[in-house]
């Protein structure tokens, strides 16, 4: 980006413990500091969201699987995040696998085929406790996370509904 006529530029240094001694090396350290936002959003979602610090587990035997756990999880909900900004519209099924899409427009009295990612998400927030009014903002990761706790036993239902037809 180009300044302004008269002002003066920024000169940005950026620490880092690898090596930038050719192009190459320089190109990498500096897309990884491009990548500390999406860094962060996945931290504020295993911190807010997954509430990984309320666990209250003080043994890494017994808090390293559940980090790893609740980590996949993580990058599923920053994942949906990022695919429902990018690609508000597309179709659900493009991304989701089919129960999951299937049992979803059913909750939200739709068409599987025709739900899309941005409707998902929005079941999910829902299902969270988020209203989704325009008053009330972007589904924050904490009714993000409830919702995708509360999902699985609505698949559970929805399966054992069919097995007993």
């Amino acid at each position: 980006m180009d300044r302004p006529p008269g002002v003066e530029g920024l000169e940005w240094i950026l620490l880092t413990t690898l090596p930038c001694e050719t192009d190459e090396e320089l190109e990498l350290a500096s897309r990884g500091y491009a990548l500390r936002w999406m860094i962060e959003e996945f931290h504020k979602c295993e911190k807010t969201g997954c509430q990984v610090e309320m666990r209250r587990l003080e043994h890494t035997d017994r808090l390293e699987p559940l980090i790893g756990l609740l980590s996949v999880m993580a990058v599923w909900l920053l994942q949906l995040k990022y695919v429902v900004e990018d690609a508000p519209d597309a179709p659900a099924q493009e991304y989701l696998d089919p129960p999951r899409v299937r049992v979803m427009a059913a909750h939200l009295k739709q068409q599987a085929a025709t739900l899309t990612v941005k409707e998902f998400r929005r079941g999910i927030g829902l299902l969270g406790g988020h209203l989704g009014r325009k008053s009330d903002g972007k589904l924050g990761w904490l009714r993000a996370w409830k919702g995708w706790r509360a999902f699985p036993f609505i698949l559970l239902g929805a399966e054992l509904a069919r097995e007993h037809q």
